[in-house]
């Protein structure tokens, strides 16, 4: 059964509700009619297992976000087939011309993108992260820092053998590659108080610019840094401690405590690229710990013209606020496929 509507309930009670402007169809719905006599019933059948918004809004019933009345939930289609916009996509492959073979390649690699950046940013947003941390390594004998596989086990076997230091320990690990080729991983972490913080001190001794570039002054000599000497901030005068991590012996470090989960989310994601992809296409990209949380999603169907009663339901509902400054409506086009989606993030 198509669906236009998805609503993810997060652990610490936000909400976002995503509305495709053009239903998504599943595997399934390949092989049925478009106009589906079911969708627009007048009376409520409790033995659904799916359900309409649109019919919810006409007899105000039960929610059609409750996540614990199992009638209203969508029926499970398989694992193979996600609920994204992406994927559903790919669904069409199939069914593509012949003429339209030579963006297979493209298509699979914006789908492997999009569904890379969903997860990290769904993971990244479940769950309450302590600390951003950097990891880079040194040039050493019998590793080569600008292999993907090797340099990914190498800070999965660093993370494996810390839990063993801190049991509790959540990581949610994603890669960057240098403009050099070689390999370094960011990571959102939590529950690693066992670890050693020491903080970092400042020893750049003169001024750069973003680009790396040492500052110069109308005389062409090097501007001194005066924080040189200091603790390394994340801004100066007063901003954020940068840490190092003892335990860490492979390169460098950095550690961060974080103040914004949002913030922090949303900058571990800009670092899965199209060119990230690309170069690491059929590999697992990002690294997470098996206790990570996701949230509770459910999707169903609404006309447009219900779409705000059932924004107002949401709010209503689960006692949460609609973020105006959080709307975003973007457009997705790729080869054999085109929507409008609109994003609705919801704070308690």
């Amino acid at each position: 059964m198509p669906y236009n509507v998805r609503l993810k309930k997060y652990k610490n009670g936000t909400f976002q509700l995503t509305y495709y402007h053009r239903a998504i169809r599943t595997k399934e719905d390949y092989w049925r009619p478009y106009n589906y006599p079911d969708l627009h019933t007048t009376d409520y059948d409790e033995d659904e297992e799916e359900f309409d918004i649109d019919k919810w809004i006409e007899l105000k019933q039960s929610s059609p976000f409750d996540m614990s009345y199992d009638p209203l939930q969508v029926t499970e289609i398989g694992s193979e087939v996600d609920e994204a916009i992406d994927e559903a996509a790919d669904l069409e492959e199939e069914y593509i011309s012949p003429e339209e073979a030579a963006n297979r390649k493209e298509r699979s690699l914006i789908s492997s993108l999009n569904r890379s950046k969903r997860m990290i940013y769904d993971y990244g947003r479940a769950n309450k992260w302590e600390w951003f941390f950097t990891l880079t390594f040194d040039p050493v004998d019998h590793f080569d820092e600008f292999n993907f596989s090797e340099s990914k086990k190498k800070v999965s076997n660093w993370f494996h053998n810390i839990k063993k230091k801190c049991p509790k320990l959540k990581a949610l690990i994603v890669p960057e590659q240098h403009e050099s080729g070689a390999w370094h991983f960011h990571a959102l972490v939590s529950n690693v108080d066992e670890l050693t913080f020491e903080k970092a001190v400042n020893n750049q001794k003169f001024r750069k610019k973003k680009n790396g570039e040492l500052m110069l002054n109308k005389k062409g000599e090097p501007v001194p840094n005066k924080y040189y000497g200091e603790y390394l901030r994340t801004s100066y005068p007063d901003g954020e401690y940068i840490y190092n991590i003892k335990e860490y012996r492979n390169g460098y470090t950095t550690a961060t405590k974080i103040t914004d989960t949002y913030k922090a989310v949303s900058y571990i994601v800009k670092y899965i690229t199209k060119d990230l992809c690309e170069c690491t296409f059929g590999k697992q990209r990002y690294l997470v710990t098996k206790n990570l949380d996701l949230p509770e999603r459910t999707l169903g169907f609404c006309e447009p013209k219900n779409l705000m009663d059932a924004l107002q339901f949401v709010e209503y509902k689960f006692g949460v606020h609609l973020s105006i400054d959080c709307i975003k409506t973007y457009k997705v086009d790729v080869p054999n496929y085109s929507n409008r989606v609109s994003v609705f993030e919801f704070n308690v």
